[in-house]
């Protein structure tokens, strides 16, 4: 019989998957408090940015960014990915960045 994985229906796993996100992201990104995702376009791929406490955003290397990106999404595919997102690697959150510096 197949095992089951994870599934949106069952409260406890949709509390656990983000936590296991984030403890799975933590080693990845020492020190950062939040990992920021934007789309950078069709040509651009994606870019990740580790948010630090009293720190300025440090961008990830391309291959860590792309690996943490995969995770992310897969573990949220309903987000709307059409904006940048913030994981809170405390909690493992997800929040939409709903405007940006310079949006009105």
């Amino acid at each position: 019989m197949p095992t089951r994985g994870p599934d949106c229906t069952d409260p406890a796993a949709a509390l656990a998957r983000p936590l296991s996100l984030a403890s799975s992201l933590r080693p990845m990104l020492p020190g950062a408090l939040t990992l920021r995702l934007v789309d950078a376009g069709p040509e651009g791929g994606w870019t990740a940015t580790a948010l630090m406490w009293g720190a300025r955003p440090q961008a990830l290397r391309p291959a860590t960014a792309e690996t943490v990106v995969a995770w992310v999404r897969a573990d949220y595919p309903h987000a709307d990915w059409s904006r940048p997102h913030e994981v809170d690697l405390t909690t493992g959150q997800l929040l939409c960045v709903c405007a940006t510096s310079g949006e009105a």
